[in-house]
């Protein structure tokens, strides 16, 4: 049971460690391809988060 629980946590660990990395080489790939898009893109979505904090 306990044995389970610790491998469970490992498990997601190293998802969440994947899905970083992904993110990162994603983003990487994006810049190289595409700047200004990226660039643009996520000015977007800070201005997107930014309103969504200032509504609540």
């Amino acid at each position: 049971m306990i044995k389970q629980k610790q491998r469970n946590k490992l498990i997601q660990r190293q998802v969440q460690l994947n899905q970083k990395l992904f993110r990162r080489r994603l983003l990487c790939w994006l810049l190289r391809k595409h700047p200004v898009q990226t660039f643009l893109i996520s000015l977007l979505s800070l201005q997107i988060l930014f309103l969504l904090s200032r509504i609540q």
